[in-house]
């Protein structure tokens, strides 16, 4: 019995060591920076906001954050007023010692802590490497996502706009001090990410670039939105008809248009100019990573023609888009097949975050490999 004793005894004067030595550990910022439309709320000294580690849900106004904390059970941070946002965002820049922000908007089904291990482990890759290339600092972009079904109806048709719409409405306010300013930033966009970025770009209003570099990886967009064909049809289309959609928020009470339609089979789909609206806000290139092995966007795909949309995604049909560019998109978007990237098993769908990836970023020279895709259904513009 005494020695059962002692070993309780034990047990319990390490279990206080660990306990006071973790009281007296500072938080650590896990990221210098972040926008979100995540619901925010007081921490329990009223200094900070915390957000949960999901987004299911949550919805709030679009906001900077800077030096989020991992607290274990939520993250906290503070709120960078939007005049702040560029002195901001250098500062980030200089104490990490990169030259450009990267900013990675993801997919569908990605909650907030997933989405920040993320980027954690992409400005993490190669650091025992002296000669890798670190020039980019990866800062994630959070939307509030839903999951409610598996065929994307609540993120595609109401939280993906919200989204790009609270985003939008963001960018404007900060628009004038980031392109006037030095700061250099590009984006990743992930899969249904794309669909956020689209709507972005479609509902921006400043008349300059607003990155340097654009990255639309596995697009879980149409395969022809760079496209000539979608491209004049729409813009003559757009000439002749105002297309609204009532948003009905699962958030709010109230009811929003917005110039934009779930992503059915039509030519007046969230205004077929997206595209040329996406190759506005780049000021080098947008380059489309794509791979024809991509299983994530065939699932989509082959689901979805069970509810008449039947165009394929960008992602994985690339290479029947790469010869019908839009004429004055010709120098500006870009294609790289990502099958050299690919593992030999799973769905060959996240491969934006890895190794082979971040050199790409870091250095974009694109292969203009063009492979074409089994199952390819072109859609209809009617």
């Amino acid at each position: 019995n005494s020695y059962f004793r002692t070993i309780q005894l034990l047990f319990g004067i390490i279990m206080k060591l660990c306990c006071k030595n973790k009281k007296n550990v500072d938080p650590v910022v896990i990221i210098p920076l972040c926008i979100t439309n995540v619901v925010l709320k007081d921490s329990p000294d009223g200094k900070m906001k915390t957000f949960s580690k999901s987004t299911s849900g949550e919805k709030g106004d679009a906001v900077i954050l800077k030096n989020v904390i991992d607290m274990g059970d939520c993250y906290e941070a503070e709120v960078v007023e939007h005049k702040d946002a560029t002195s901001v965002l250098s500062k980030v820049l200089a104490d990490s010692g990169r030259e450009e922000a990267l900013f990675y908007l993801h997919g569908w089904h990605v909650s907030c802590s997933v989405a920040i291990d993320t980027v954690v482990k992409m400005n993490g890759w190669n650091d025992n490497e002296e000669d890798s290339p670190k020039r980019l600092l990866v800062l994630p972009i959070i939307w509030a996502a839903t999951w409610d079904n598996l065929s994307y109806g609540d993120d595609r048709n109401t939280s993906a706009p919200e989204a790009a719409m609270d985003f939008s409405g963001l960018s404007t306010l900060m628009s004038t001090g980031l392109q006037n300013s030095s700061v250099k930033k590009s984006i990743i966009a992930h899969s249904m990410g794309n669909y956020v970025l689209r709507i972005f770009a479609q509902n921006h209003t400043g008349d300059q670039p607003v990155f340097e570099n654009i990255f639309m990886v596995a697009p879980d967009v149409r395969w022809d939105l760079f496209n000539e064909d979608y491209i004049s049809r729409g813009e003559i289309e757009t000439q002749q008809n105002t297309v609204t959609t009532t948003i009905s928020s699962k958030y709010s009470r109230n009811e929003e248009d917005i110039s934009t339609t779930s992503d059915v089979d039509n030519l007046l789909e969230g205004k077929a100019i997206g595209g040329l609206k996406i190759a506005a806000l780049a000021k080098n290139k947008v380059h489309v990573l794509y791979t024809v092995d991509d299983k994530a966007l065939l699932f989509r795909q082959s689901w979805h023609r069970f509810g008449g949309a039947e165009t394929s995604a960008l992602g994985r049909c690339a290479g029947f888009a790469m010869d019908k560019v839009h004429s004055s998109l010709k120098d500006k978007v870009v294609f790289h097949d990502c099958g050299y990237i690919q593992p030999c098993l799973g769905l060959k769908h996240v491969y934006y975050n890895t190794a082979p990836a971040m050199v790409y970023y870091e250095s974009p020279e694109p292969n203009g490999i063009k492979t074409k895709a089994r199952l390819f259904f072109p859609g209809s513009n009617k």
